[in-house]
């Protein structure tokens, strides 16, 4: 799994994959009666939807998704407009890692390696059932 980081949105712009977000600012239960055109994204970012799907981690196929384009927001502020715009121009998808006990988001490095390991394991069991073992190696 190679790992490129601190590069610039024109340098993504270059590679084509499927882009995945993963960030702290998904929220279940809102009144979103009140959101119209006049609304300030940025400031009400933590409570308004973002207009791209969400998903659970776990049920993403990441061995379908190569390249994968995975941009991680930090857990103080989470995604740049930077990020959002460049995921909704590639059509690109929201990470959901869940948590309870009222925690409200994990460190990056934490969230990098929860989803790593859900990639590595992935590659892992589609390799030990023998398909496609050829593209898994090309991933490696």
């Amino acid at each position: 799994m190679k790992i490129i980081s601190d590069v610039s949105w024109s340098f993504l712009e270059n590679i084509k994959g499927q882009v995945c977000l993963a960030d702290n600012n998904y929220v279940g239960n809102i009144d979103y009666s009140n959101i119209n055109e006049n609304t300030n994204v940025n400031v009400f970012r933590k409570t308004a939807p973002i207009e791209l799907p969400i998903a659970p981690y776990y049920e993403i196929d990441y061995c379908k998704i190569t390249p994968l384009i995975l941009i991680i927001g930090g857990e103080t502020h989470g995604l740049s407009d930077e990020g959002y715009e460049f995921a909704r121009s590639r059509k690109g998808i929201r990470l959901n890692i869940p948590l309870e006990n009222g925690i409200e988001s994990l460190n990056s490095a934490t969230a990098v390696g929860i989803l790593c390991f859900e990639a590595k394991k992935q590659m892992l069991s589609l390799i030990r059932s023998g398909d496609e073992i050829d593209k898994i190696e090309q991933v490696y």
